[in-house]
């Protein structure tokens, strides 16, 4: 009896430590920095260094150069996807 109870309440446990490690996860996500340098907006990737272009509400027209990286506050970030 004592030995099934002690199974429920680590089964509860790791149930409510996946679901914060899951939302810590998604906070993460929807927290990411999102910047414009020049008139395209860049939101930055998970791994901290680089960058993908991002849409924004005012549409991209005309030519538009893109460039391999874009410096934000001193730093540099590579751009790797559009």
């Amino acid at each position: 009896m004592k030995q099934e109870k002690n199974k429920q309440t680590e089964s509860r446990f790791v149930r409510l430590l996946a679901m914060l490690i899951l939302c810590f996860c998604t906070t993460q996500l929807a927290f990411a920095q999102t910047f414009n340098v020049d008139g395209i907006y860049y939101r930055q990737n998970s791994d901290g260094i680089s960058v993908s272009v991002t849409t924004h509400p005012k549409k991209y027209s005309g030519v538009i150069s893109i460039p391999d990286n874009v410096t934000y506050e001193s730093k540099t970030y590579s751009v790797t996807s559009i």
